[in-house]
């Protein structure tokens, strides 16, 4: 996990978790929150490593396993990933006597699937969701399982080879559908 305390010196206004993809680390997305530092410098940013020791980059970290081909196997997966992020987002906002309206949650690729989830899913509606790279793991329950409606920001190269831009499509159509 990687931690850059405010700039300003006090006591956090506001948190920004980063989720980082699959086989990285809080150390890699970290360099977003360098940038993003000097715009808020009343925040606390947060970049914790994924639960799971990456399989196939020991190394590094994954949200949940993508091993296996099977999405009802990678969904469960990220169901337990989600549960575990869910828990941290509320230790960190009790630990820094926050409202949910403080958080931003950030996620590239994997972490970006793991934004999505939790960011909607959350009973308590975060600020805002900021994805790279990402997709909707499961439609379906994602749209039956809508808790809040943060804001949103999702970005996705048109020339990714490993999460097809298309997918982000599926956000929009779940995220702005519903009541």
């Amino acid at each position: 996990q990687k931690i850059l305390e405010p700039l300003s010196k006090e006591k956090p206004k506001k948190v920004i978790i980063l989720c980082h993809g699959y086989g990285g680390d809080g150390n890699d997305i970290s360099l977003l929150a360098i940038n993003w530092q000097r715009f808020l410098p009343d925040a606390i940013f947060l970049c914790p490593n994924g639960p799971e020791i990456c399989s196939i980059n020991p190394q590094g970290f994954q949200w949940f396993d993508l091993e296996t081909e099977k999405e009802e196997v990678i969904f469960e997966k990220s169901l337990v990933a989600e549960k575990k992020l869910t828990l941290f987002l509320d230790q960190v906002l009790d630990n820094f006597q926050l409202e949910p309206n403080n958080l931003g949650l950030i996620g590239f690729s994997q972490g970006c699937m793991m934004s999505i989830q939790v960011g909607l899913k959350n009973k308590k509606e975060i600020n805002c969701v900021i994805g790279y790279s990402g997709k909707v793991i499961n439609q379906k329950h994602l749209s039956e399982n809508i808790n809040s409606k943060p804001k949103f920001f999702l970005m996705h190269g048109d020339n990714d080879t490993i999460v097809p831009p298309t997918h982000l499509l599926a956000v929009s159509y779940t995220h702005l559908t519903l009541p």
